[in-house]
């Protein structure tokens, strides 16, 4: 605006210097004028577009400042439930392979208890067996021993006779 009208102002000089009448001095003046006034109105107009997109852009600036914000809580949000379940998990975990080294230990021992268990009842059933096999020794021997008495008697006797 200042340098159109330094220019309005040198072309007014010049034109008072070199005019010839004051009429066409006027009416260099009034299109020079009219100039300047058209020049000032399209100025005025881009001003006024300008100041509209620095507004529009303010707007859009004040709404992405406060999405993120808004992103910025909500990431502030998440990190803490993480960091909660993070923690949790951890002492799931630990709670877990502590019940893991309990049960691993229960078995052990019911292993163990179940072994000696079972080598007590072989012990027993092998002394049964050992018992019984021995009675069953002793009485087919027994049978055996009388059979062959009892068949000497018997070839003795029909021999004697």
């Amino acid at each position: 605006f200042h340098t159109c009208k330094a220019e309005v102002l040198q072309q007014l000089a010049e034109a008072a210097e070199t005019a010839v009448s004051g009429e066409a001095v006027s009416a260099e003046l009034a299109g020079l004028r009219q100039d300047m006034e058209s020049k000032v109105a399209e100025r005025e107009m881009r001003i006024a577009e300008l100041e509209s997109q620095v507004q529009e852009c303010r707007s859009s600036l004040s709404s992405t400042e406060q999405a993120l914000t808004a992103a910025r809580n909500d990431a502030s949000t998440l990190e803490a439930e993480l960091a909660k379940m993070a923690e949790q998990l951890d002492q799931s975990v630990h709670k877990e392979e502590q019940r893991s080294v309990v049960l691993e230990q229960n078995l052990d021992s019911a292993i163990a208890r179940t072994n000696r268990q079972q080598k007590a009842s072989l012990g027993l059933l092998l002394s049964r067996a050992r018992s019984t096999l021995s009675r069953y020794w002793l009485q087919t021997w027994a049978a055996t021993a009388q059979d062959a008495r009892e068949s000497r008697r018997h070839h003795t006797q029909r021999w004697l006779q």
